[in-house]
């Protein structure tokens, strides 16, 4: 018999919370064996593609015209060489374009900075590439740190796929105060502006790549699996009316591998160091002011016969994109595109897209001024910036605040 003031409700109410435990366990046991379940499928499916990558980028490389500069990779399919010591042609261990490594942590004092992107990036030699160009000119006229590092961490035919698997793989750890994206250019040639739109990266197509490995950035790999499952194809090109644009691919689809690629670079360099100064640039080409591309083609433009002007409407369009992006991300943004506008490119690229070594110091004296007006430093007068601009025929209103 209960004493009085007591119930029977007691040893009912334990009981709930017993069930409710155990249930809660062995939902959590359950839930935890399909991860490890999925976390075992995705390192066997992970180990192939690995695999996979390594073997075609190994028979890309057999057809490269410099192969001498590159080796296979199991996660890009191909990187630069590391260790190269050939005439101008110098690599760290790590692969970068400079002579010594790279250490773990910025040293205290300095500002680190990181260069990504493709060939545009690497540069010709040791001397001509914009990042080189870019550390000489802070070392010299930048107030603020006692030491301004920039690395070079491009690599000549990489698409933005793999740059992004780049960040996330080496890049990311070594936590840069600054990055600034030079990227976009071999995906402007590789994804026709004019046909159907491309149902995987050209990363994929050409190196073994899955639709399950664009969701490595989840901490689940069973939320992973599970969202490639439902990973959609994209829409049909949209026809316009227009005779040299008879079937042109809305600019969003055209570059979404892109724009997915720079949405996981910035995720992952702001998750290592939320304190990562981003940078993203517009493109520069040589259109409209030649009728051919150079030594080097893009071959949907030969394909479709399109005019110099034409494909600059093209290069306009991604250039919107990025500036979006940047928008849409809160990145900051270097308008190359806009600085080089008035200019004579002719007599500064050697082909559509490449620099020769004024175009290249051209482009570091933007981005010197991007970085300066962005508060990261104070500069020294320097007139270089506006003899290059007069030079090759900049009107005199785009002097930077740098030469003041």
């Amino acid at each position: 018999m209960p004493l009085p003031g007591e119930t029977r409700a007691q040893p009912s109410q334990i009981s709930t919370r017993r069930k409710v435990a155990y249930t809660a366990l062995m939902v959590v046991a359950m839930c935890g064996a399909v991860e490890g379940m999925a976390r075992l499928v995705w390192w066997r499916l992970e180990r192939a593609s690995f695999r996979t990558r390594y073997e075609k980028g190994e028979a890309r490389l057999a057809n490269d015209a410099i192969t001498f500069l590159k080796v296979p990779d199991r996660i890009y399919g191909y990187t630069v060489k590391p260790g190269l010591r050939i005439d101008s042609q110098t690599t760290n261990s790590q692969g970068f374009r400079q002579r010594d490594d790279v250490l773990s942590s910025p040293v205290s004092g300095s500002l680190r900075i990181v260069c990504l992107g493709e060939s545009t990036t690497f540069g010709t030699d040791d001397d001509v590439n914009y990042p080189t160009f870019l550390g000489n000119i802070l070392n010299r006229y930048a107030i603020g740190y006692q030491q301004y590092e920039v690395i070079n961490a491009g690599v000549p035919g990489w698409s933005s796929d793999q740059v992004a698997l780049r960040v996330h793989h080496q890049i990311a750890a070594l936590e840069p105060d600054v990055a600034i994206l030079y990227v976009g250019w071999n995906d402007f040639q590789s994804y026709d502006a004019i046909g159907p739109v491309a149902s995987v990266s050209t990363f994929d197509y050409w190196f073994g790549g899955t639709s399950w490995m664009e969701y490595v950035g989840d901490a689940s790999r069973t939320v992973a699996l599970l969202s490639a499952l439902w990973t959609r194809r994209p829409p049909a090109p949209i026809a316009v009316d227009n005779k040299a644009k008879a079937q042109v691919n809305p600019a969003d689809q055209r570059y979404r591998f892109l724009l997915r690629s720079l949405t996981n670079i910035v995720r992952d360099l702001r998750a290592a160091k939320p304190s990562t100064r981003i940078f993203v640039c517009t493109l520069v080409g040589i259109w409209p002011q030649t009728a051919t591309d150079g030594k080097a083609v893009v071959g949907w433009v030969v394909q479709h016969r399109l005019e110099p002007p034409q494909t600059a409407h093209f290069l306009d369009e991604l250039n919107d994109q990025l500036k979006r992006f940047a928008r849409a991300q809160r990145t900051g943004l270097i308008d190359l595109a806009a600085t080089f506008g008035p200019l004579d490119r002719r007599r500064l690229q050697f082909d559509f897209a490449h620099m020769k070594k004024d175009g290249y110091e051209l482009m570091a004296w933007a981005m010197t001024d991007a970085l300066h007006r962005a508060g990261l430093f104070e500069t020294r007068q320097s007139d270089r910036y506006q003899e290059l601009l007069r030079a090759y025929g900049a009107p005199p209103s785009t002097a930077s605040a740098v030469d003041r």
